[in-house]
């Protein structure tokens, strides 16, 4: 199905028999577990997540094993990126402000 022949209707315009019957929802909250990369702790971070950390010149990062990266830097995990796992065991990278925009802190 491509977008052409899908046609998304305002909530505002959805005929009266068919609002009775909307139902909304809400996404439940996904618990992860991280570590912030760091020069010092690069290589037991890369241990943590059966990952590899890759030396190029002053540019070292940990191919992260993530499954599905949209692009080829979601699965390198640089300096100061931190590493999470989720409640299901699967490993992602953020950005330390991607992260603080899509998660709260717990302790």
């Amino acid at each position: 199905m491509n977008d052409a022949s899908v046609h998304h209707f305002p909530i505002n315009e959805v005929k009266p028999a068919l609002e009775r019957n909307l139902v909304q929802f809400v996404r439940k909250p996904e618990f992860i577990t991280g570590i912030q990369v760091t020069k010092v702790n690069i290589h037991d971070v890369a241990q943590w997540c059966k990952g590899v950390v890759i030396d190029h010149d002053t540019n070292h990062f940990i191919l992260v094993p993530v499954i599905n990266p949209k692009t080829h830097t979601a699965s390198r995990a640089y300096i100061g990126a931190w590493v999470v796992q989720t409640d299901k065991g699967v490993f992602r990278v953020y950005r330390s402000k991607d992260l603080n925009r899509g998660f709260e802190r717990i302790d």
